[in-house]
């Protein structure tokens, strides 16, 4: 890594970490090649090039998230609480041994934000982030499943300091009480792996768990050690909310100026959206919906 200067070998090194050394070296000399010493662009395509590697092994997605606070409309409590623990996570704190949160679970129904909150903490505390499904370890040969298990953890230690997003969380540890009956016993193994992860892991990777169905959790999972306090509760947001929501979405396309266009229009909007229940990704489309249909022209309320 001579080509690469020492105030950009640790950017290099987390983008390489969970790799062996052969898949290190290879990887590295392949994107030197191509992309000389701009190490952005290495950093990048590295990121990329694992979330490719890993995605059959659990891990669907890889990297260092850009999503900021102020691109989460609306779930005004979580993002307070988080404001105030962030300093817990640099690494200043680690160094005097403060604990950091083991993680936090995330309820309410689709659509909410609770995937994309999982990137903003990852962003706004500066870790690597992974979505994961442990569903990809299964496999029909006996042991392997375990074998895949046991590699996919120590891939996320191997990428601390991260958070690491479980979605659809009671759908991935379903089956988790018939496991034995349905199948060998394999689920059931699995989740035992993933739970004495959890209880085990050091401090350096936060588990954040979503779920639309919290009701089908077994109560294990939200033994106190797992997650921190209690569930986050993301409802259909309000018609402050919504509004915030609106402005966040029309600014992706240039357009947070139509929110002072016939006030009128637009609180008949608002006031249907707020009735009606719809999510933040509902919003989110609406949006693009009218981007879309009024192409060349720009939309209107």
């Amino acid at each position: 890594v001579r080509e690469i200067s020492a105030d950009n070998r640790p950017k290099l090194a987390e983008a390489l970490a969970g790799l062996s050394v052969s898949e290190a070296a290879i990887q590295l000399r392949l994107k030197l090649a191509e992309h000389g010493k701009k190490t952005d662009q290495i950093v990048q395509e590295l990121w990329a090039t694992k979330a490719k590697m890993w995605k059959t092994n659990g891990i669907e997605d890889v990297g260092r998230p850009a999503v900021s606070m102020k691109a989460v409309g609306c779930l005004y409590a979580f993002k307070e609480e988080l404001d105030k623990k962030k300093r817990i996570f640099t690494k200043e704190a680690r160094a005097k041994g403060v604990p950091c949160p083991r993680g936090w679970l995330f309820c309410g129904p689709p659509g909410g934000g609770k995937s994309l909150v999982s990137k903003m903490i990852a962003s706004e505390i500066g870790w690597n982030y992974a979505r994961v499904n442990i569903s990809s370890t299964l496999h029909p040969l006996v042991g392997q499943s375990e074998i895949y298990m046991r590699q996919l953890l120590q891939t996320l230690d191997a990428l601390s300091p991260l958070v690491a997003q479980f979605d659809e969380f009671a759908h991935q540890v379903s089956g988790h009480e018939s496991s034995g009956t349905t199948d060998p016993g394999v689920m059931s193994h699995l989740i035992g792996m993933l739970l004495e992860w959890m209880e085990d892991r050091e401090d350096g990777t936060l588990v954040i768990a979503n779920t639309n169905e919290p009701w089908r959790l077994p109560t294990h999972m939200l033994r106190s050690g797992r997650f921190d306090g209690s569930p986050w509760y993301f409802d259909f947001p309000k018609a402050d909310g919504i509004t915030e929501i609106l402005q966040i979405h029309l600014g992706t396309w240039g357009l947070e100026n139509l929110l002072d266009q016939d006030a009128a229009a637009w609180d008949n909007v608002i006031k249907t959206m707020t009735r009606d229940r719809w999510a933040g990704s509902d919003v989110e489309q609406s949006v693009r919906d009218a981007v879309q249909n009024s192409f060349p022209k720009k939309p209107t309320v």
